[in-house]
């Protein structure tokens, strides 16, 4: 049976085993490797690309209300 001392050791083994191996701070936007700098770019470029979508939408849609109006 378990005690709840062995409950407790048990749980604090199961919450740090996973930050064991981590040495820095990890951030998706502080790439090492140069994957992950790759893939920084590529997160990039896709939010840039999407961001300019988005904009012509808006552009078209306001455009589109003030042609219904007139």
């Amino acid at each position: 049976m378990i005690t709840r001392s062995h409950a407790r050791r048990l749980l604090a083994l199961g919450l740090t085993a996973p930050l064991a191996g981590c040495t820095l701070v990890q951030s998706p936007l502080n790439p090492v490797s140069p994957q992950a700098r790759d893939l920084l770019w590529l997160f990039w470029l896709f939010t840039a690309v999407l961001a300019a979508i988005w904009l012509a939408v808006m552009l078209a849609l306001v455009a589109s209300f003030r042609a219904r109006r007139a």
